[in-house]
């Protein structure tokens, strides 16, 4: 089990465990955008279900490519999203760009 999940319920421990082994094996490919966003949201949100506020991110802003560029202040706003999972995305989507 990854010691992360530990404080998640056992539905959410099973879900996560599935989504991060199946990250491992394939990467980003073997997910869809909700997930490559629950994904992220696992290490902001230790003790929630991250499928609620991933499909929120996507109603609201499209796809994975909106989410992503969406403004700062419009993912805080977001029900169920706070300050830790809005720099989490902004971070993970610059990080590459910045590398570079």
């Amino acid at each position: 089990m990854f010691m992360e999940d530990v404080e998640a319920g056992p539905t959410n421990r099973r879900h996560r465990k599935v989504l991060k082994e199946r990250f491992i094996r394939e990467g980003l490919d073997g997910l869809v955008d909700s997930e490559v966003i629950e994904l992220l949201l696992f290490y902001s949100m230790p003790k929630q279900d991250t499928r609620p506020v991933a499909r929120t991110l996507l109603e609201s802003f499209g796809d994975l490519q909106g989410v992503v560029e969406a403004p700062f202040g419009e993912l805080v706003a977001l029900p169920g999203m706070d300050v830790h999972s809005s720099i989490l995305i902004k971070a993970a989507w610059d990080f590459p760009k910045r590398a570079r």
